[in-house]
């Protein structure tokens, strides 16, 4: 009985020792089961992270050609600009010279109008001086006649009298 008490106690300490090797495994495997199914999980949030990442890549990428033709839009707009500004300059440029021609202009009118005054003052005080004169003549040329009419004349009229 002794040996069978052995036998059984080693047979059980055989199927302890069993039982704890089967424990460990399936301890081991679920441990691998769980570490592979989390690893699975990350995977699944790094694809999905992956595929937001990329989506949002793309729609960066759509973005930036967008936001460079915007820019080169801008950059030809400004071009433009310069354009205009340095051709609204060159009109204005153009202006102030036609300007300061006709002032320029103005000024030698007005001085040619104040100089035509002076002239015309000084012709009209001649006139004045040649009607007087004029008439003055006028009236030598009357007493002329008068002296010619011997009814008028100053010697005969002195004895009529």
């Amino acid at each position: 009985r002794l040996l069978a008490g052995a036998g059984g106690l080693a047979a059980g300490a055989y199927y302890a020792g069993a039982s704890y090797a089967i424990w460990e495994a399936r301890s081991v495997r679920h441990a691998v089961e769980t570490e592979l199914e989390v690893a699975k999980e990350q995977k699944a949030t790094v694809g999905r992270q992956l595929e937001r990442t990329r989506g949002k890549l793309q729609s960066l990428g759509e973005q930036r050609v967008a936001l460079n033709a915007q820019l080169a839009g801008l950059r030809a707009s400004e071009k433009e600009a310069e354009r205009r500004l340095q051709a609204a300059q060159a009109r204005r440029g153009d202006q102030e010279r036609e300007l300061s021609s006709v002032v320029q202009s103005l000024e030698a009118e007005e001085d040619l109008v104040a100089t035509l005054q002076r002239r015309g003052q000084s012709l009209q005080q001649a006139i004045e001086v040649g009607e007087q004169g004029l008439a003055a003549a006028d009236q030598e040329v009357a007493q002329a006649w008068g002296l010619l009419n011997p009814l008028e004349h100053p010697a005969l009229k002195g004895q009529r009298a």
